[in-house]
């Protein structure tokens, strides 16, 4: 899980505030699978694939034939 923490700059020292989870499930492998937005209020999350999908993909070859065919 990605956790945040307030962060705050003194003029000496880096002041940590309150951490909280981001309940945000994250890929573990061997690169780092997030990333934050410049200005630290986005984030971009390779998340777990469901482990049923229901979705298809639909392929179509010689489709430039198929187009001739109809016409």
């Amino acid at each position: 899980m990605l956790v945040a923490t307030e962060i705050g700059l003194r003029s000496d020292h880096v002041e940590l505030g309150v951490s909280h989870a981001l309940r945000i499930p994250v890929v573990v492998n061997f690169f780092c699978m997030y990333d934050v937005s410049a200005d630290g209020r986005r984030f971009l999350v390779a998340v777990p694939r469901e482990q049923h999908s229901s979705s298809s993909l639909t392929l179509v070859q010689n489709w430039k034939t198929l187009l001739q065919k109809n016409r």
